[in-house]
């Protein structure tokens, strides 16, 4: 008798994603489907963090967050601001309050800090656009200093704060004296650079990394080194531009973006293709100006909230696994690493929850999804039947629906398995008659809802050289 074990050490079931490759060569860590599994479990397939409400809806007319930010002062105080088709709101714990402008936001709001001063530029007040400042989130002005009169986009990049988007001046970035986000004019300290003059592309984003400020066009990526106005220089590192405005996240020296053809890493002056594992999944969004990146921790976010049936892929980026969450409507996410991460949502109620925070998402538990790879035997093209199976679980696992796969086509019979809620490990097993579950590649499908961790599988079978031979041992 033939038989194939999966993996049995947590570390070996990490939930994972691959498309595009052939089932039955995908390797063991990672899963040909899974939905909601966290890809940074070290430990196995384990459901993903859901998220709790922050805020809802404050009798805004809005349906949409256009703009979000999660502030801190020097003096800690902490604020979570957003920007709604008619205002700008102000939070703390849990209350929120307007924060007027006295004008209509005609599209996204962008935020960046600088030495006690938060800065607003986006589609503000129409037709002109000038850049907003708060000192304690609810009283907003004109920013000072003569910076440029109209701004869509914004970063702090080392002591600085950089603007870009003037529609006059579509390829040009400004920036402040060091340490003073109110003076623009100042010789030898504050500035501007135009790139790539007369080329007819547009700046459509800037984020900034530890190692440079990366300016995003439409069909190319730039990147700002240095750290005065004495050694600026800015290098093209990319033909691959920003298919969004919300397209793009940063991890401590690496920056992601979104381009028409995948997810693209950026280190320094080096470009890399990220998303190759899910490159059918992200061919399949719809409209790639609709998608919106974050990063909270080890993980990055690539929410396709404009979907009808917005979804997210997530890339724990150390490890290189990606997984797909369900249901994640955030047109807007708060641009952080390490701190508590926010996200607005574009559904219809305007919305603000705590991303990663809880076992479930809101009051609604989580469905997850694991499918094993294609069980080969080392002996592809051979008959097999399944015998039995077994599954090794942490206790307290839900119960847990099996759907079995012959040659890749679901089979009518399932089986539900329940587990213990108690112990270290838990295992429960299941045999069939030798009829059931003819084909060349075998697998199972493990559906279950709530939290819970699957630690490893084994399939057991019969083969055969063809459907018609007798089994004989392999």
């Amino acid at each position: 008798m033939g038989e194939q074990l999966g993996p049995v050490l947590a570390r070996r079931l990490t939930g994972g994603r691959i498309t595009g490759v052939p089932e039955h060569i995908v390797g063991l860590e990672e899963s040909p489907d899974c939905v909601n599994i966290d890809p940074s479990s070290y430990r196995g397939a384990a459901t993903r963090s859901g998220r709790t409400q922050h805020l809802s809806n404050n009798g805004s007319t809005a349906t949409s967050v256009n703009g979000i930010a999660h502030w801190t002062k020097n003096d800690n105080t902490t604020f979570i601001l957003f920007a709604a088709s008619n205002n700008v709101f102000v939070s703390s714990i849990t209350t929120w309050a307007s924060s007027f402008l006295g004008a209509t936001i005609g599209g996204a709001a962008r935020f960046a800090p600088l030495n006690n001063i938060l800065v607003m530029v986006g589609q503000l007040i129409e037709p002109a656009s000038p850049p907003q400042k708060t000192s304690d989130g609810i009283t907003w002005a004109n920013l000072g200093g003569s910076p440029p009169s109209t701004a869509y986009y914004i970063a702090q990049y080392k002591s600085k704060l950089f603007l870009a988007g003037d529609p006059g001046n579509p390829q040009k970035i400004s920036f402040c004296v060091s340490n003073n986000p109110e003076d623009w004019t100042t010789a030898n300290n504050a500035g501007s650079i135009t790139i790539d003059t007369g080329g007819g592309d547009k700046i459509r984003g800037l984020l900034s990394t530890r190692n440079g400020l990366v300016i995003f066009f439409r069909h190319a990526v730039h990147v700002l080194f240095g750290d005065s106005t004495f050694n600026y220089w800015v290098a093209p590192v990319s033909k691959k531009g920003a298919t969004s405005e919300s397209g793009f996240a940063v991890a401590g020296e690496i920056a992601f973006f979104a381009s028409d053809d995948g997810i693209y890493s950026i280190r320094g002056a080096e470009v890399s293709l990220v998303s190759i594992k899910v490159q059918k999944d992200y061919a399949d969004i719809s409209d790639k100006s609709k998608v919106t990146l974050a990063v909270k921790n080890d993980k990055l976010f690539v929410f396709a909230w404009g979907e009808s049936s917005p979804f997210a892929l997530v890339l724990d980026y150390r490890k290189g696994v990606w997984s797909r969450y369900s249901d994640q409507p955030f047109k807007s996410v708060t641009p952080s690493q390490q701190n508590d991460v926010y996200g607005g949502t574009s559904g219809s109620t305007l919305q603000v929850w705590k991303l990663e925070d809880g076992t479930a998402d809101g009051a609604s538990a989580i469905a997850a999804r694991w499918v094993t790879p294609d069980m080969d035997f080392d002996r592809w093209d051979a008959m097999k039947t399944l015998s039995r199976y077994q599954v090794h679980a942490n206790p307290g696992l839900p119960t847990t629906t099996v759907t079995f796969l012959a040659d890749g086509a679901s089979i009518a019979s399932t089986h539900v398995l329940t587990f213990t809620t108690t112990g270290r490990h838990e295992y429960s097993a299941k045999a069939f008659p030798q009829s059931l579950k003819t084909a060349r590649h075998l697998s199972m499908r493990l559906d279950w809802t709530g939290a819970g961790t699957l630690y490893g599988f084994a399939i057991y079978a019969t083969l055969r050289d063809d459907p018609d031979s007798p089994a004989r041992e392999d």
